[in-house]
């Protein structure tokens, strides 16, 4: 009989999640009828950074939507597409997320570099 008991989770690449995102609400608060806008922090969380493969590589630069960026995260219920991330001190927009299921353990930011 093994006197400690095996780590369930041993398998799961946790290591590979080393990129820090800041995600961030946009609120509206005008009180005279002009648009202000400020941004609120709501948290931190690791991800990791998707690699898109030369043909996807090729096909964004086609299209021209090479400022597209997909990350993969653990869980975390409230991420909505309205709001904004920081990445490397850039700021981007939430475009889509994939796999957005509490079953899961990870989901994916599709997110869109903000122009000025």
């Amino acid at each position: 009989m093994p006197r400690f008991k095996k780590r369930q989770y041993t398998s799961e690449k946790v290591g590979q999640l080393d990129k820090r995102l800041t995600l961030y609400t946009t609120d509206d608060i005008s009180d005279d009828g002009w648009s202000n806008t400020s941004e609120t922090e709501v948290g931190k969380v690791w991800a990791e950074l998707i690699d898109n493969r030369s043909v996807d590589y090729n096909a964004t630069i086609q299209t021209g939507t090479n400022n597209l960026l997909q990350f993969r995260i653990r869980y975390k219920s409230g991420i909505t597409t309205d709001m904004s991330v920081r990445y490397k001190g850039e700021a981007y927009d939430i475009k889509n997320i994939l796999e957005a299921d509490e079953r899961q353990k990870y989901m994916y930011l599709v997110i869109e570099r903000k122009t000025l």
